[in-house]
């Protein structure tokens, strides 16, 4: 193979790494989809398949037949997309779906938002992978990067990628069509430091610039929340993706009064998908959970009245809300409420709940079989969830012989053995099996989110649930709601009776850190802090149960406060088990305030590393156009001087003596002598230096005491024109 094929070969490969690299970027976006909600192995057979039969496409098929080609792999994923549609859904409402899904991905909606966003990313994968490998097998790079780059610019529109990730992806094909130039040009390989000075220069202007739209958070990421953050702005945000951080902090500003003759917890929406790192909403405008109607099990009827003491974006009300009035209103995914515009202090609106009436027998004898589309919906979990979160709850529930059963235990052994604590850091992987086997303690979210993926990996449908908790009682029939009185807890549904809450979270050690922050604003006099009757010397109802969990006086509250037991033959955790705990937890600390042990050194995430390679390989490129690698060089060349023997030695030192004087004064002309040339340029001691080159080497004189003669000399003039300032080293 002669240089100029091996160069060809060379950027043939480094432009499929360009394309590599642009690729990788959307399938990591579709591929986050699936593990999430699909099959990855079948992602991968089919995404490998369009890899194979774009190569192949590329060799025998002219343009006309790939597009063909393209055609059908579309039909071919919308008919599979289809195909997993709901069979309830008409096939006017799956085309519409289809179109409307696609729609709204374009305007901002995240990925994750459709109902069955896996099999849309299995659809979708084939289709750009397949031109892309299309065009980059007929050296056609610009089509190649055109494709690429396009499928980027879409998942930038879903809010899916990241904005390293996507400047990633973009500099891949950049790169590639940097290579496409010196392939046109026949140009040597070295000349690729002119595409990495272009790609530093695009990376290190627009790092600091986003470029993913606002509203959503990458996928599979959601955002994290940061030391700074309150526990009601990460769970009570009207956004439809809900993070899981770490440490967080209290708001004890009042956000709104409740006239109600029940206590209730004051719901504002839920969540169904679980990415791994936290949650999104799905979209899906057939649910019947978005009808403001009563529960399947009928209930007894109440009202509430919620007068805003701070603007609200969002609507708490009871679970069930069936109507409102005094604000305008939408029904929201899974029975919330959105108020049309935002409340203000001197509003207020009235909601009527039907609270679900059941006993706890009903719920001990509920059936364990659901319908399919509600079992996939609310069983799902990523396919990347490890399967020790699967047989620890296994264990955990191996007595109990109802979902029932199973849900109580779970809810007790989480109150009972892991601490609540504020501080806590962001979870490493996936919350719950963090939470689980490397945490010891963490609040509400992170309780809330470990049960629903434990109920889910036993196939118990349930749901992560957000709003606030009751509040400070008042009055006989009022609660004042504060900021950390946002909460997040558990809904598992039960066949026959719908939806029912559990709630995981320590509930005393919450109230006593919640109580705490209020008591410290009081003592700083901070402003909206209480309301008429709620400071400790205008009422006499206790104050330090401002998130206390509604008390059972009838049969229709919550399982998780009745006095009913499991059925017969089955033993609830009590948590002193260690076939229930990992050891590492059997003797963890009951402080309130606990932290999360010690702390670890953090690797940095592959975006991170390719990012820095990426920088690395540009200022390695500029400064090889600067000539410094040229320069140092030389410099090293020029104050490296070895001994060998008196002939090399001598040779080695006219070299670096003749580069000073061209370096100087000009080169030596091709038919000059070094005689004549350093007679010219050169000075007495330049001339001396030759004269003993000459007699060693054309006279035969090897004498010791020449050839250090000629290398003390040399370093005299070394260190004369060196210390010069207008001597450049290149």
């Amino acid at each position: 193979m002669n240089d100029s094929t091996r160069q060809q070969w060379l950027r043939l490969a480094l432009a499929a790494t360009g394309l590599s690299v642009l690729g990788s970027a959307y399938l990591r976006v579709l591929y986050t989809a699936v593990d999430i909600d699909g099959d990855p192995q079948l992602f991968f057979v089919l995404v490998a398949g369009a890899v194979i039969t774009g190569v192949i496409a590329g060799r025998f098929v002219p343009l006309s037949g790939a597009i063909v080609g393209g055609a059908i792999i579309t039909a071919l994923g919308s008919l599979l997309y289809v195909s997993t549609i709901p069979p309830e859904y008409s096939l006017t409402l799956t085309i519409s779906g289809l179109w409307g899904d696609t729609t709204a991905l374009l305007t901002g909606m995240s990925i994750l938002r459709i109902i069955n966003a896996g099999m849309w990313a299995v659809a979708v994968a084939p289709i750009p992978t397949f031109l892309l490998a299309y065009f980059a097998t007929r050296r056609q790079f610009g089509y190649s990067t055109l494709i690429g780059c396009g499928t980027v610019a879409f998942v930038i529109l879903t809010g899916d990628i990241s904005g390293t990730d996507a400047l990633i992806g973009v500099l891949g094909g950049v790169f590639t069509l940097g290579i496409e130039g010196l392939e046109r040009r026949k140009a040597r390989l070295m000349q690729t430091d002119r595409v990495l000075v272009v790609l530093t220069l695009v990376l290190v202007v627009t790092a600091s610039i986003s470029i993913v739209p606002g509203g959503s958070a990458p996928l599979g990421a959601g955002g994290s929340t940061g030391p700074g953050e309150t526990v009601e702005a990460s769970l009570t945000r009207s956004d439809d993706e809900l993070s899981v951080g770490g440490s967080i902090k209290l708001s004890p500003t009042v956000r709104f009064t409740v006239e109600s003759d029940r206590q209730s917890y004051w719901r504002i929406g839920a969540y169904d998908r679980y990415t791994g790192d936290g949650w999104v909403r799905t979209a899906d405008t057939h649910d019947p959970d978005d009808e403001l109607t009563g529960p399947k099990s009928g209930g007894s009827t109440f009202t509430q009245t919620i007068s805003p003491r701070d603007t609200l974006s969002v609507m708490p009300a009871a679970w069930r809300p069936t109507s409102v009035t005094g604000a305008l209103a939408d029904a929201t995914s899974f029975g919330g409420l959105r108020p049309e515009g935002r409340l203000q202090p001197g509003d207020n609106y009235t909601v009527e709940s039907v609270a679900p009436r059941y006993s706890p027998r009903e719920l001990q004898n509920a059936s364990g079989s659901y319908p399919n589309d509600l079992q996939d919906r609310y069983t799902q979990l990523p396919d990347s969830t490890p399967d020790d979160v699967s047989r620890y709850t296994e264990q955990l529930t191996a007595n109990a012989e109802t979902p029932y059963d199973s849900a109580r235990v779970i809810s007790s052994h989480l109150k009972k053995n892991w601490n609540y604590s504020l501080s806590v850091r962001e979870p490493e992987g996936q919350v719950a099996s963090t939470f689980l086997f490397d945490r010891d303690a963490g609040y509400c979210t992170h309780f809330a989110t470990t049960m629903v993926t434990m109920l889910r990996s036993q196939g118990i449908p349930a749901r992560l649930a957000v709003g606030y908790a009751p509040g400070q009682r008042v009055g006989q029939n009022k609660w004042v709601v504060r900021g950390l009185d946002a909460h997040a807890w558990v809904e598992v549904y039960f066949q026959g009776v719908g939806w029912v809450r559990f709630d995981p979270t320590p509930s005393e050690p919450r109230q006593q850190a919640e109580q705490s922050a209020i008591d410290a604003a009081r003592e700083d006099d901070a402003a909206n802090v209480d309301v008429s009757g709620s400071a400790p010397n205008e009422t006499d109802t206790p104050t330090p149960t401002p998130t206390s969990e509604p008390t059972a006086s009838t049969a229709t509250t919550e399982p998780d406060q009745s006095t009913a037991t499991p059925s017969s033959g089955t033993t609830p955790d009590t948590g002193s088990s260690p076939a229930y705990r990992p050891e590492a937890f059997a003797n963890a600390s009951a402080d309130v305030s606990g932290g999360d042990g010690e702390s670890s050194i953090e690797l940095p995430t592959a975006s991170t590393i390719v990012f820095g390679i990426t920088i690395a390989g540009g200022l390695l490129a500029v400064l090889r156009r600067w000539g410094v690698f040229r320069g140092l060089r030389r410099l090293i060349w020029l104050w490296s001087l070895s001994r060998s023997d008196p002939a090399t030695d001598v040779e080695a030192v006219y070299d670096r003596l003749e580069y000073l004087l061209t370096r100087e004064h000009r080169p030596r002309d091709p038919g000059e002598t070094r005689r004549e040339y350093v007679r010219d340029v050169g000075t007495r001691e330049d001339r001396r230096l030759v004269a003993i080159y000459e007699q060693v080497i054309y006279a035969g004189d090897r004498s010791e005491s020449l050839v250090s003669e000629a290398i003390e000399l040399f370093k005299r003039r070394r260190r004369a024109l060196v210390g010069g300032n207008s001597f450049r080293y290149s």
